[in-house]
C-alpha cells in the first residue's frame, strides 16, 4: 500500500511538473515553432482589427495555450437541459490579443518585404505591395509603426521606376552635363531635408521625377534636340545608378527596424495575455476547490486515520482567516497544494474524482509522515 501511494504521489507531481514546464517553455518561445505554416498565411490576409480578434479568439488563442484565460463564471457551459452560451472574455485581455496579433502580421510583413527588396527585383517589389494593400492600410494606421510605414513609402516609390530602355543613350556633353547637374544641385542622398530620401517620402515618385526632369527646363538648344523618350531614358539611368542602390539599403533598413519594434510589441502583448491567463487559470482552478471537505486522513507513520473538516476560501476572499495553503496549483483534475507549519513542510498531490465532489490522492511531509488522502465536499464554495 505505502508502494502504491508513493507512486500515486509522484506520478501526479510528475505530471504537474510536466505541464507546467511545458508551459514555461512556450512562455520562453511562443511563437517561432508555434505558429503554423497555415497560421502564417492566415495572419497574411489579415486586414482590420475585427479580422484579428477573431483569427486570435478562433485559433490563435488555442495555438499560443491561452484557453485556460477565460474565467469560469464567462466561460460557455453545456450540460442536460442547458444550452451552450457564447463566450465572454474580458475585454482588456481581448485588446491584447488583437494587439499581439497584429504585431505577429507586421513583423511577417516587413520580413517579407526585406526578402522582396533584397532580391533588387522591383516587378517583384511592386506585385507584393498591390497584393498587400489592404493589410497595408490597416497596419499602417497605428502611428507608431512609423518604421514600417517608412518602408512601404520608400518602397512604393522604388517599385515605381520600371527600367526604361533609351533609343540612343551615349556618353558626351549632354550625358555629363545632365549627371553634374542632378549632382551638383541636389548632391544629398540621405539624412538632409533637400535629400533624395527626404523627397521620396514625403513626395512620392512624382517628387523624385520632378528632380530628375529639371535638367530639361533649361531650353537650350542642346537640351530640346531630345525626344521625351530619350530624356525619360537618362532620368531611368541616372535613378538605377544612383538612387535605386540608397532606396533599397533603406528599405531593408527601415523594414528591419519595423520588424524589431513588432518583435518588442509581441513580447509586451504575450507577457499580458501569458500573466492574465495564468492568474485567471490559477483563480478558475483555486475556485473549483473552495468549499467546505471532510477529508480522512490515513497517517502510516502512526497507523491511524484522522477525520479534518477543511474549508478552502475562494481566492478572491481577502477577509478568510483559516489556514491557506502557501501554494496551490490546480491544473485539470490534478492539485498539489503545500503546506508550511512551524518547523513542517508538507505537500499533498490530489486528483479530483466524482465530478469534483471528492479528492483522492497522498501526502508527505518533511517530519517523514505520509499517507493518503480521501475527501468529499459537503458545502459549497461562499465568495
Amino acid at each position: 500500500m505505502r508502494i502504491v501511494l508513493l507512486l500515486t504521489a509522484m506520478l501526479l507531481t510528475a505530471s504537474l511538473t510536466d505541464e507546467l514546464s511545458a508551459q514555461s517553455a512556450q512562455a520562453d518561445e511562443p511563437f517561432s515553432s508555434v505558429v503554423k505554416q497555415a497560421e502564417a498565411n492566415e495572419l497574411s490576409q489579415l486586414k482590420s482589427d475585427e479580422e484579428a480578434k477573431l483569427f486570435f479568439l478562433g485559433r490563435l488563442r488555442e495555438t499560443l495555450g491561452l484557453t485556460g484565460a477565460v474565467p469560469e463564471s464567462a466561460a460557455a457551459r453545456s450540460g442536460k437541459g442547458k444550452s451552450i452560451q457564447p463566450l465572454v472574455f474580458p475585454p482588456e485581455w481581448v485588446e491584447a490579443g488583437i494587439k499581439l496579433t497584429s504585431e505577429l502580421a507586421t513583423r511577417q510583413f516587413a520580413d517579407r518585404l526585406k526578402q522582396e527588396a533584397d532580391t533588387g527585383e522591383l516587378a517583384a517589389i511592386r506585385t507584393f505591395l498591390d497584393q498587400t494593400r489592404p493589410q497595408q492600410h490597416w497596419l499602417s494606421t497605428d502611428t507608431s509603426r512609423s518604421a514600417l510605414n517608412r518602408a512601404i513609402s520608400l518602397a512604393t516609390v522604388l517599385s515605381d521606376f520600371p527600367p526604361v530602355a533609351p533609343e540612343t543613350i551615349t556618353s558626351g556633353e549632354i550625358a555629363d552635363r545632365y549627371f553634374q547637374h542632378l549632382d551638383r544641385t541636389f548632391p544629398h542622398l540621405t539624412e538632409s531635408s533637400e535629400s533624395w530620401m527626404h523627397v521620396a517620402e514625403n513626395e512620392g515618385a512624382a517628387g523624385i521625377r520632378r528632380r530628375l526632369m529639371s535638367f530639361w527646363d533649361d531650353t537650350s538648344i542642346a537640351h530640346a534636340n531630345l525626344s521625351d523618350s530619350e530624356r525619360q531614358a537618362w532620368a531611368s539611368q541616372y535613378f538605377f545608378t544612383r538612387l535605386k542602390p540608397v532606396l533599397t539599403a533603406q528599405v531593408i533598413a527601415s523594414a528591419t527596424r519595423a520588424d524589431s519594434a513588432a518583435e518588442q510589441g509581441i513580447q509586451s502583448h504575450w507577457k499580458v495575455l501569458r500573466t492574465a491567463s495564468e492568474t485567471t487559470r490559477e483563480i478558475n482552478g483555486q475556485a473549483r476547490l473552495c468549499g467546505t471537505w471532510q477529508w480522512t486522513i490515513h497517517n502510516h507513520q502512526r497507523l491511524l486515520d484522522q477525520k479534518v473538516a477543511m474549508v478552502f476560501a475562494h481566492p478572491e476572499n481577502k477577509s478568510f482567516a483559516g489556514p491557506r495553503p502557501a501554494k496551490a496549483v490546480v491544473l485539470g483534475d490534478v492539485v498539489y497544494l503545500r503546506w508550511e507549519f512551524p518547523g513542517v513542510v508538507q505537500e499533498d498531490s490530489l486528483l479530483f474524482t466524482g465530478e469534483g465532489q471528492r479528492l483522492e490522492g497522498s501526502f508527505v511531509n518533511s517530519s517523514g509522515a505520509w499517507g493518503s488522502i480521501t475527501g468529499k465536499r459537503t458545502a459549497p464554495c461562499t465568495p
